[in-house]
C-alpha cells in the first residue's frame, strides 16, 4: 500500500503508518503490518464508508487476503485503540459492506445506493399495474375500447 503522510492524529492517539506504533501519553501499542495498513486506508477514507473488497485489494495487494483476515485485522485495531482511550465507535462496522473511520472528526455516511432509482421505477411499474387489473373491471366499457383502439364490432363492417 502506497504511503503518504506518516505520522497522523486518530482521537488524540498518534498513529505512525509506517511503523503501526499507535501513542498516547505514555501509552503505546503496536499493529500488525496489514493493520497498520488497514487502518491508514480508513484514516484516508475518513467520513466514507471503506468497501470490505476495497480493504482487502490495496491492504493486501491482491495477495488473498480473506474476509476471516480483514476481521482480525480490525479487531487488532479496536483492541488497540481501546487501550489507549479512543472511544469505541471510532472505527465502525458496516454488516456486509465495510467499515469506516469516525474519530477524525467526520461522521461516516453510508453510500447512496446507486439501485434506488431503478427500483422505484419498478416499484412504480408494478404499483400502474395492480392499479390497472384493480380498477379495470370499474371502467365504462366504452372509456375501455376507446383507450385500447377498439371499435364496436357492428361499426367495422361499415
Amino acid at each position: 500500500m502506497e504511503r503518504t503522510e506518516s505520522h497522523i492524529d486518530i482521537a488524540g492517539i498518534a498513529f505512525d503508518r509506517n511503523s503501526g506504533a499507535l501513542t498516547t501519553g505514555t501509552k503505546r501499542a503496536k499493529l500488525e503490518p496489514r493493520a497498520a495498513d488497514v487502518l491508514a486506508l480508513l484514516y484516508e477514507e475518513r467520513g466514507r464508508v471503506v468497501l470490505r473488497q476495497r480493504l482487502l485489494d490495496t491492504c493486501w495487494d491482491h495477495d488473498g487476503g480473506t474476509d476471516e483476515g480483514l476481521t482480525q485485522a480490525v479487531a487488532q485495531i479496536r483492541r488497540s485503540l481501546d487501550a489507549l482511550g479512543a472511544p469505541r465507535e471510532t472505527v465502525t462496522t458496516y454488516p456486509k459492506r465495510g467499515y469506516g473511520l469516525t474519530a477524525a472528526g467526520a461522521a461516516v455516511a453510508p453510500r447512496p445506493n446507486r439501485n434506488l432509482a431503478a427500483w422505484a421505477v419498478v416499484g412504480l411499474l408494478i404499483a400502474a399495474t395492480i392499479a390497472v387489473l384493480v380498477f379495470a373491471p370499474h371502467w365504462p366499457r366504452h372509456l375501455v375500447r376507446h383507450a385500447l383502439g377498439l371499435r364496436p364490432i357492428h361499426a367495422q363492417h361499415r
